[in-house]
């Protein structure tokens, strides 16, 4: 198998690709400056998957029995919005990775809240009559702890007011210019075509789902679960099925049906110097590590996967998710600005991957979970790799192209977020908890504490701290840790032009790391079927 040829052609295209996009803005610059690059950014736009979700997914009436939560007690991935776990700055003080402030509004820091998102939570095994409280806790990503200390610490922002797409739709905000806002949703694939649900499952027979749709059916969605004469208007079962059949908009759908129509709509919602965030590609490295495992694809598959077809889905290639975005602010007089792609922490550190374990009939001690997280590292390693080579070529490709070698768009690479999280995953604090998530245990299970507001035992400050909220995202330490990460980079000032990329890792590598996991996953080393006679 030899991808290496057809990768490297599609490669030299990238100039000509670029060069074409650039012929429609080369006689737009207004700016004198061509030297210019922003110290302080104006707004963030961030595209991703629930990692960066802080509201576009609805919520949940229900917490429990949700038959797609890979959780031993099933229970809801989807137990708060943004997915991440319930935490105020009295249940979990921010760990002591930098300096970080719990966020909090401000003159210059704010957030706009959904005025029609349910405020109620239900124990879901009681449907016929079911046990409903007042939600007392909310949850805080990444995307607010960077927001808030990029203003407040490090001065990379003069002010944030934080949205969600939703909100910003929803709430008469989308007419105020500089608003940052979050398209990220729970669920977001990466692809160009396809309409999925949360799930991942197809919905519709389409090239993508309409913005018509991914609006109008989280909205009845939403309705849905609002309380009526404090009783839920729909089971827990009837409430599954409605958002089976809500629309999650692609990474790629994200910048084409949301964000570029918003910038039609208000062309002064970004700047030169707002700040592109691309976050994706969790649930397709995921998704495909699974169907492989499972014997759904072949090991060719997998591999061209993750050498080719994810990365290029994000960046690289003439339809990719950044390229499309260029070209769309290009077309509406916006050819400046800063893009900030973010790769993969080491998913193998995930309680995901400890279930599918256990579900196969392998238990494993925390030590041996850790000893196996970093066999399936190397293959989240590789992905990185890939995807900062793709923004290096197309960084240098832009700045070749343009005037001077000076480049309009300035590239950043998280490199430094991989080495963080496993800092803090293999420290001595997290070692009795290493792949298992905070959320399943039986004190969540038997007495719905987190939805009355109580402090579960995992979160309590006395307890083992726990990185994972739930089996697939990261509770506030996880998070604390990838603002720190981005806060830090930026700081720093250092593009993938500064930086360089080198390719340290060939296909052949790729494939003996994945080799390497099926040796672990069941003790001894096999030819992997790869579909070839």
């Amino acid at each position: 198998m030899n991808k290496m040829n057809i990768t490297r052609k599609k490669h030299c295209l990238l100039l000509i690709i670029l060069s074409s996009i650039f012929l429609i803005s080369s006689c737009s610059d207004d700016d004198n400056d061509n030297n210019y690059k922003s110290d302080v950014f104006s707004n963030i736009i961030v595209f991703g998957d629930s990692q960066s979700d802080m509201g576009n997914y609805p919520q949940s009436l229900y917490y429990q029995y949700d038959p797609y939560s890979s959780s031993l007690n099933e229970i809801a991935t989807n137990l708060y919005n943004p997915i991440t776990q319930p935490i105020d700055s009295d249940i979990f003080a921010p760990i002591d990775l930098g300096s970080l402030q719990f966020p909090e509004v401000t003159d210059t820091y704010d957030t706009v809240a959904l005025s029609v998102d349910t405020q109620s939570i239900c124990t879901g095994r009681y449907i016929e009559k079911a046990v409903c409280n007042t939600r007392q806790s909310n949850s805080t990503g990444w995307l607010e702890y960077f927001a808030y200390n990029g203003v407040e610490n490090d001065e990379l922002f003069n002010e944030i007011l934080l949205s969600s797409w939703v909100a910003y739709t929803n709430e008469d905000v989308d007419s105020i210019d500089m608003v940052s806002v979050d398209y990220a949703w729970y669920g977001a694939l990466s692809p160009q075509t396809g309409c999925y649900n949360g799930n991942q499952a197809v919905l519709l027979i389409a090239d993508e789902c309409p913005k018509s749709d991914i609006y109008s059916v989280q909205a009845d969605y939403r309705e849905s679960q609002i309380l009526e004469n404090d009783k839920p208007p729909l089971s827990a079962a009837d409430s599954y099925t409605l958002e089976a059949t809500m629309p999650v908009p692609t990474l790629y759908q994200q910048v084409t049906q949301l964000f570029l129509p918003d910038v039609e709509k208000n062309p002064t919602q970004v700047n030169r110097d707002t700040l592109y965030i691309f976050y994706s590609g969790a649930n397709d490295i995921s998704n495909t590590f699974f169907d492989w495992v499972g014997g759904e694809i072949s090991f060719d598959d997998f591999i061209d996967a993750i050498w080719t077809t994810i990365p290029d889905y994000m960046i690289g290639t003439h339809n990719a998710s950044v390229e499309t975005m260029i070209r769309g602010l290009n077309l509406q007089g916006q050819d400046r600005g800063n893009i900030f792609m973010f790769p993969q922490y080491n998913l193998g550190l995930t309680p995901d991957i400890n279930y599918y374990l256990m579900q196969s009939g392998i238990n494993l001690r925390p030590v041996e979970l850790q000893a196996f997280a970093k066999v399936l590292g190397e293959l989240v390693k590789i992905y990185n790799e890939r995807l900062k080579l793709l923004t290096y070529k197309t960084a240098s490709a832009y700045a070749l192209i343009e005037s001077d070698h000076y480049p309009k768009w300035h590239f950043y690479f998280l490199d430094n977020l991989y080495d963080n999280m496993n800092i803090v995953a293999y420290g001595d604090g997290y070692s009795r908890t290493f792949g298992s998530p905070c959320n399943d245990n039986e004190y969540v299970y038997d007495n719905g504490g987190v939805a009355t507001g109580n402090v579960t035992p995992c979160l309590s400050r006395l307890s083992d701290p726990f990185l994972f909220w739930n089996t697939v995202h990261l509770a506030s330490p996880g998070q604390q840790v990838i603002a720190q990460s981005a806060l830090d980079w930026l700081k720093n000032g250092e593009t993938i032009l500064d930086t360089g990329a080198l390719q340290s890792y060939t296909l052949e590598d790729l494939e003996n790391a994945a080799k390497a996991v099926i040796a672990a996953l069941y003790g001894y080393t096999t030819d992997i079927d790869d579909g070839e006679e």
